[in-house]
């Protein structure tokens, strides 16, 4: 792409710098960038008033205020070459990029009537660039508008170092065209004339490709508060191990043998229960192989009668196979009671399978669950998940029309081939 900037120096490889009376034709370019008070308006002046240095052509020719000479070009002349160019560029498809000014008159222009700022560049149809339309506004920070925009990136690249000095007017009256970019109250300071050729409508929630993530800001904040929530569950769960009681009240071993009614079912000695209300966790172990028992367990408190019961499966089998070793269930298990008062207790148990074995029956008062911490780590991590999901599908959607998506196919290698 060739890019012409006038009286606004751009310092790069693909762009020629020039002001209005030496740059070539503007339509040989496939962009021009226009500051219009430098390069208009100073440019007019310079020749009305003999002032400054005096402006050549881009063949060095000079230029006067009145008709066209051998040796000079009239001001008026130049004045509608330009216009002419402009046009012309914009009619192949070319690109003006404008720095929005308020417009003035330069009057005394000979033989060039209207002779204003802005008068070169074509404006929507029923509208110019005159005060109803383009009013003087000062400041120093541009919101970009329409993300999807082309002109997007530029605007973000230069969000905080812009210094605008126009807005346009909006509504059935206004300027009308595609709102670009705004100040921080609002106003319309950049815009795509482009009022007889409307953008097309874009869904809700589109993504444009230079839009900043609403979330990056908060990514870190919302790190920090994890850390810090997961700190917190930890250390209460710390806390609730250092308080607890964790004391073994019965230790016990027992045999079963079907078919004797003295091993059908047993009784512990009395244990004592103190404290508060807390858990009971029961751990039965046992020589099962190739088996299976079934355990019924009552704990019943001695001063009040009242009984909890529950069972537990004890089975384990294993074998090796043609893939190799397996095995099925354990010779072990456990069970947690939840809020036993304190109190003097015995525990029943009544065995039940096909074969002998040997367990082992003990009872943990107080014994901080792992199982609640790790639930709030599940509870805690799905804000951040979802955060950090979105964040993911806004980069999704950023680049979904780019040329180097992020995921998914690659392009043809032979896009790069010349």
């Amino acid at each position: 792409m060739r890019i012409l900037s006038l009286a606004c120096p751009l310092p790069d490889a693909t762009v020629d710098n020039y002001d209005w009376a030496s740059a070539p034709s503007f339509f040989d370019y496939d962009a021009i960038v226009v500051d219009p008070a430098d390069a208009v308006s100073k440019f007019i002046e310079s020749v009305l008033t003999g002032k400054g240095d005096a402006p050549l052509t881009y063949d060095d020719e000079g230029i006067l205020d009145g008709p066209t000479t051998a040796e000079a070009i009239g001001l008026a002349d130049m004045l509608r070459r330009r216009r002419e160019e402009t046009e012309r560029l914009l009619a192949r498809g070319g690109l003006v990029v404008c720095y929005a000014q308020p417009d003035v008159e330069h009057r005394g222009v000979t033989g060039f009537n209207g002779a204003h700022r802005m008068y070169w560049l074509p404006a929507p149809n029923g509208k110019d660039y005159g005060p109803q339309y383009v009013k003087p506004a000062l400041g120093m920070h541009v919101e970009t508008a329409d993300f999807e925009h082309p002109f997007a990136n530029y605007l973000e690249g230069v969000r905080n170092n812009v210094h605008y000095r126009a807005l346009f007017t909006e509504g059935a009256s206004g300027f009308g065209g595609h709102v670009l970019g705004r100040s921080p109250g609002g106003a319309a300071i950049a815009a795509a004339p482009t009022a007889d050729h409307p953008q097309p409508e874009r869904p809700p929630g589109a993504t444009g490709a230079a839009q900043p993530s609403p979330y990056e800001p908060h990514s870190k904040t919302m790190l920090l508060l994890l850390g810090s929530f997961l700190g917190a569950a930890l250390l209460v769960h710390l806390l609730f191990v250092m308080f607890a009681q964790q004391r073994l009240v019965l230790d016990a071993v027992w045999e079963y043998h079907p078919g004797s009614p003295a091993t059908a079912s047993v009784e512990s000695a009395p244990f004592t229960l103190s404290g508060r209300a807390s858990n009971l966790v029961v751990e039965i172990s046992s020589t099962l192989a190739q088996s299976w028992t079934y355990f019924t367990l009552t704990l019943v408190d001695e001063e009040t009668g009242a009984a909890r019961t529950f069972g537990r499966e004890v089975s384990y089998y294993f074998g090796r196979d043609s893939d190799g070793s397996w095995s099925e269930g354990a010779p072990w298990d456990r069970a947690w009671l939840p809020s036993v008062p304190a109190g003097r207790y015995v525990l029943m148990i009544e065995p039940e399978g096909p074969g002998p074995v040997s367990y082992r029956v003990r009872l943990t008062r107080d014994v901080p669950r792992p199982l609640w911490v790790w639930l709030a780590v599940g509870l805690l991590l799905v804000p951040p998940l979802l955060f950090w999901w979105r964040q993911w599908r806004f980069e999704q959607r950023r680049w979904e029309d780019s040329d180097h998506p992020r995921s998914g196919g690659s392009s043809s290698s032979g896009d790069d081939d010349e």
